[in-house]
């Protein structure tokens, strides 16, 4: 049996072991390469040289390969889920503290534009009715001064009668 084994040392025990367990199925003349990424996947690919595997052969390659592929150890899924979540609780809650300052920033910045706002607005209908007034005043004084020569006029009328 020929066996070319390229695995990093980051790989832990229990992988060696499945891989020593599932190669003892392969016949002679097979070559296993296993190639380790990032992640700490096994990725294997098998080569047949000269022999064809036979049928339980090739269901335990095949089975070796989904298993180095799929996560089949629910404990450590769950392990990591937590983990995960976990981390996006972190995130999350750091996200709402931000949300909530910026909140209480966008609150204080519209109130003060509101205040702004309304002592604007006070400040133009103070200035409108000032305006009304002083233009009513005028209004009223022109009015005053056209009934005095109006006035003036039937006094002069009623004295030629007369």
């Amino acid at each position: 049996m020929k066996l070319i084994n390229n695995n990093n040392n980051n790989n832990n025990n229990n992988n060696n072991n499945k891989d020593n367990e599932h190669n003892n199925h392969l016949e002679e003349g097979t070559s296993l390469n296993v190639n380790d990424d990032n992640n700490n996947n096994n990725l294997a690919t098998y080569k047949t040289h000269s022999k064809k595997l036979s049928g339980s052969a090739i269901l335990s390659v095949l089975s070796h390969t989904i298993h180095g592929i799929m996560d089949v150890d629910p404990e450590a899924t769950r392990r990591n889920s937590i983990g995960k979540t976990r981390d996006s609780i972190i995130q999350l809650e750091a996200a709402l503290e931000v949300s909530n300052v910026d909140l209480k920033n966008i609150s204080l910045s519209i109130k003060n534009d509101l205040d702004r706002f309304q002592r604007q607005k006070v400040s133009d209908v103070r200035d409108m009715l000032i305006s009304y007034a002083k233009n009513h005043i005028i209004w009223c004084q022109k009015n005053l001064s056209n009934w005095e020569e109006a006035k003036a006029e039937i006094e002069k009328v009623n004295q030629s009668m007369l």
